[in-house]
């Protein structure tokens, strides 16, 4: 059901087992958003009970419910607010104020532009460095050194964020221009009932839905190679719908590129409440999900989503990314000069043709 141009890539496509490990390029983010398991352009907002098990990053505020917990750092280019009860693995980062909530846990370091505080019978297990005051509840520990009132000194930088707008928008036009003839078109009624698709590259013109209690089977057949969805309206699990793997290697890649490169559209990603997704979600618009929805990478990756352009928003009970778990493209397949230059030169098949010829 590929469709293809003519005869050669047809042949070439038999022979590819190996080459597909590399359909999604290793240089499509740099070390610093390759560690990132969130990213939001306009806030990123964790509700109660969730559990993340990666970084996050974000332009905006960063906000966690209660009882959340977040198992990498944290970093905002404004307000950090820890709901009560949380616990962060890692540091928190931000460009102006961070507070915590009461009984909360920070297990590094804390780093504030301006104001820290700590609610009561929190702690923090590194050091908090504050451009301005630092405040603390009854019963609040810190195990490390407090510095405060860092903005007196001429010479301070606040910490900084760098907005990823633009690097988020080259990864998924790099992402479209993969499938550009070398896609498989999915209908309009595609995920009405239960699917199943192997590695491949796909492309929904209009919008994706997996209907509620739908399956998704994503079959590996026990061979390297990546699954990448492009979609150029929005997608959506509906409640309860799921994206199962069967036959999978640990070293396979799951992506879903929302666009939103349709005229009127906003690129949205949504989730239901109690979905179920594998992958990595790069998204224009909003990514949104609703209660007991779960996100998952592959093998030891963490999966999750990044919003380029506006909010990620996880509802309550949400699992996203294991314990443990490391960046979705943090161990990537090397793409050489050469490679790089037959991917953007001549498409997929030039890449193809540049791993080949290397072997």
């Amino acid at each position: 059901m590929k469709k293809t141009n003519n005869l050669l890539i047809i042949t070439t496509l038999s022979m590819m087992s190996s080459a597909q490990a590399s359909v999604i390029p290793s240089g499509l983010l740099d070390g610093d958003l390759n560690e990132q398991s969130i990213y939001a352009n306009f806030g990123v907002t964790l509700g109660d009970h969730t559990k993340v098990g990666g970084n996050m990053q974000g332009a905006s505020p960063i906000t966690t419910g209660v009882n959340s917990v977040v198992g990498g750092n944290i970093e905002a280019g404004t307000v950090v607010t820890i709901g009560a009860g949380s616990k962060v693995g890692g540091y928190l980062l931000a460009g102006t104020t961070v507070s915590t909530g009461v009984g909360a846990e920070v297990g590094s370091d804390i780093f504030s532009g301006t104001t820290t505080g700590t609610g009561g019978g929190s702690t923090v297990k590194g050091d908090i460095e504050a451009g301005a005051a630092y405040t603390s509840g009854v019963g609040a520990a810190v195990n490390g050194n407090i510095v405060q009132m860092l903005t007196n000194d001429p010479s301070y930088e606040a910490p900084k964020v760098k907005n990823q707008h633009a690097q988020l928008g080259a990864a998924q036009e790099t992402l479209r221009l993969l499938g550009v003839g070398y896609s498989t078109a999915l209908g309009i009624v595609f995920g009405t009932t239960t699917e199943t698709l192997t590695a491949g590259i796909y492309d929904s013109v209009d919008h994706l839905t997996i209907r509620a209690g739908k399956k998704l089977i994503l079959d590996g057949e026990n061979k390297v190679g990546d699954f990448l969805f492009n979609i150029h309206n929005y997608m959506n699990f509906a409640a309860g719908a799921s994206v199962k793997l069967i036959n999978f290697t640990d070293d396979t890649k799951i992506i879903w590129n929302v666009l939103g490169d349709v005229t009127g559209t906003q690129g949205y990603f949504s989730a239901e409440a109690g979905a179920t997704v594998r992958g990595f979600i790069f998204a224009k618009g909003y990514v949104r999900t609703g209660a007991d929805t779960t996100i998952l990478g592959v093998g030891n990756s963490c999966g999750g989503a990044t919003s380029r352009e506006d909010y990620v928003e996880f509802g309550a009970r949400n699992t996203i990314g294991a314990e443990g778990c490391v960046g979705t493209f943090s161990n990537p397949v090397p793409v050489s000069e050469p490679e790089l230059i037959a991917l953007f030169g001549f498409g997929l098949m030039g890449l193809i043709i540049a791993r080949r010829k290397k072997a």
